[in-house]
């Protein structure tokens, strides 16, 4: 009888084609494609031993978990119940992206924080579940880099506790707060920010007495206001007029989930941020954060990049918006290369599309070659963006 012999090839181009496999572009945009991507790494590696050693950290470097009973599989697998047999490979330490974020029901607190025990050595991102996460076992993932807690249910973290946790991660670069959580005041028991941390969304309920003199991370220069309760211009105002913030804020998006937004009026806070460079926000708000019509007596905007959403109002905009915004970019938007518009918004700049799009053109022509390359922009002149989802 014939014997199928698996196929022999060099270790060396076996990581060459496990590496196309996981790198390969067509599974960047995620869901079922990274599914697809987990189904061909399987497969890869069950074609042999010599297979397998190659495969398989690319197999749980960012495991699938979001369709049916996949979650328990994966959880059986790295952390296995009493009395069933462990692997001889440390699967959990081959994990460095664990989104659990679609899970509601298939994990408690406790479980996924001994899945965390069981993955911490190399997990650099982490989406946390509705349910929860213990701080203590993310407080000893070292080398984490991106923390996801925006999903997790309110009144789960209370905000002391949750700086104490992450002033514990040293590599930490990304962090999103529970959407509905309440930021309160920390005293030195709480520890400091991880000296990396560049990048915050933060949302729930928030206090301008508070705002005004938060304690950010000494290295933060990119915020997002994401699901915020009640971002009216009194905390807007006390927000990104903090000292510590507006002196080092580059990159500022303004969510349309927010609640109670310019309730009260308008404001020229934007003015006083010298280093602000990218803005993504509303469209509408360009009115209310005075940009148009063109203000009396403001010095330009740093503004580089500009990306404009839906609507956040149901109110009509100026009957004349895009004159206003062409005469802008004249005076407070001189310094403007790049503007990206929502497709809902589109509309709202058809008929001037090509002369503002030609004005932009002249601001990068200004410019030096050393100036384009230090913000290293993918799109220059206006260009069209997705919208922000409304939930």
């Amino acid at each position: 009888m014939q014997t199928t012999q698996s196929p022999h090839l060099p270790t060396e181009i076996l990581i060459i084609i496990a590496k196309m496999i996981f790198y390969d572009r067509r599974y960047d945009p995620g869901g079922m494609m990274l599914v697809e991507r987990q189904k061909t790494l399987h497969s890869f590696c069950l074609v042999s031993r010599q297979w397998y050693s190659v495969g398989i950290s690319y197999l749980y470097d960012f495991p699938q978990l979001w369709q049916g009973n996949k979650f328990a599989q994966f959880t059986n697998t790295v952390s296995p119940p009493l009395g069933v047999k462990r692997s001889k490979v440390d699967l959990g330490s081959l994990v460095k992206v664990l989104h659990l974020g679609s899970l509601v029901h298939q994990s408690s607190n406790s479980q996924t924080s001994r899945l965390i025990s069981r993955v911490k050595a190399r997990l650099t991102t982490f989406i946390a579940p509705q349910t929860g996460i213990g701080l203590a076992s993310i407080s000893k993932c070292r080398n984490l880099t991106h923390l996801d807690l925006s999903l997790v249910r309110g009144g789960a973290i209370e905000f002391p506790r949750l700086k104490k946790a992450v002033s514990n991660l040293p590599e930490l670069r990304e962090l999103q707060l529970p959407s509905s959580m309440e930021i309160t005041r920390t005293d030195s028991s709480a520890g400091i920010w991880p000296p990396k941390l560049f990048n915050m969304t933060i949302g729930g309920s928030l206090d301008p007495q508070i705002m005004s003199t938060f304690d950010w991370p000494s290295g933060l220069y990119r915020l997002e206001l994401k699901r915020c309760k009640n971002l009216d211009t009194p905390i807007l105002e006390s927000i990104l007029c903090n000292e510590e913030l507006r002196e080092k804020l580059e990159i500022l998006h303004l969510h349309n989930e927010n609640a109670n937004m310019f309730s009260e009026l308008e404001s020229t806070v934007l003015y006083i941020l010298g280093k602000l460079t990218y803005l993504k926000m509303p469209l509408d708000f360009m009115e209310y954060l005075c940009i148009v019509p063109v203000p009396d007596g403001m010095q330009p905007l740093p503004l580089r990049i500009l990306e404009l959403t839906q609507p956040y109002f149901d109110d009509e905009l100026a009957s004349d918006f895009s004159g206003e915004l062409e005469k802008a970019l004249n005076h407070n938007l001189c310094n403007l290369w790049a503007l990206g518009i929502g497709e809902s918004s589109l509309p709202h700049i058809q008929d001037a599309y090509k002369r503002i799009d030609d004005e932009i053109w002249k601001h990068v022509e200004e410019c030096s070659d050393d100036e384009l390359d230090k913000l290293t922009i993918e799109d220059l002149g206006i260009y069209t963006i997705d919208d922000d989802p409304i939930v």
